[in-house]
């Protein structure tokens, strides 16, 4: 017997009516959701005193926040409510230190689409984690190939090859231990798709199989190593 998803209440805290609006618009391609509260209230931002103003007639099962938050408040978010956070910072590096909060889900907001947010809240509501499109590494320095087993001790410069906003996604969720089938699920997409993007990466990345691809991956910066699949 099928058993469908639940639906859940959202709570959504922004910084003004208009910012509002543009995340009801996010909104309106996930369909499970019930409710959704908006508040507005800078002023509590200032406080410090958000989670205690954010009651809403049912307890949300997700908060989703169109604020850059300090680290602190967005704790207590975190700590209250599966979070989604939808910033402003396109640096990967905010995003994971957004995750080490507690956060479920980080979006851009220039990059973000109903169907991305719809993927982002499915992932948040089944304990997942998803990372958007649009977030971006600026590595320190450059990364170095090992050296080849010819003898020579020098390492070569190695160009970060480039992947498709889609195989990047695709990516980071098999890195977590998905399989094809789930991947194509969690992206909407079928698993045909998903195999064909499988196999470019694999192309791009040089490897064979996937615990050479999810090595690959973290050595490249595209998954960090705390959010790939144990194992791995």
């Amino acid at each position: 017997m099928t058993v469908e998803p639940a639906p859940y209440d959202v709570v959504a805290l922004v910084r003004d009516p208009l910012a509002g609006m543009g995340v009801r618009f996010l909104l309106s391609e996930a369909d499970r959701i019930r409710d959704v509260a908006l508040r507005c209230q800078v002023q509590d931002l200032h406080n410090g005193t958000v989670p205690d103003t954010c009651a809403a007639p049912r307890r949300p099962t997700v908060a989703v926040l169109g604020v850059d938050l300090p680290p602190a408040q967005l704790r207590r978010i975190c700590d209250r409510w599966p979070t989604l956070v939808v910033a402003s910072a396109t640096a990967m590096s905010s995003a994971l230190a957004a995750v080490r909060c507690g956060a479920r889900s980080v979006l851009v907001a220039a990059a973000t689409d109903p169907a991305e947010m719809r993927i982002a809240l499915n992932a948040v509501v089944s304990g997942g984690i998803h990372l958007g499109r649009g977030l971006q590494w600026a590595p320190a320095e450059p990364v170095r190939a090992v050296p080849a087993r010819t003898g020579s001790v020098a390492a070569e410069s190695r160009q970060l090859p480039a992947l498709a906003p889609r195989e990047v996604q695709t990516l980071r969720l098999i890195a977590r231990g998905l399989t094809h089938a789930q991947a194509a699920r969690e992206l909407g997409l079928t698993a045909a798709t998903v195999d064909t993007y499988v196999k470019r990466i694999r192309t791009k990345l040089a490897v064979g199989n996937k615990a050479e691809l999810t090595r690959r991956a973290i050595e490249f910066g595209y998954v960090p190593a705390q959010l790939a699949a144990p194992g791995s």
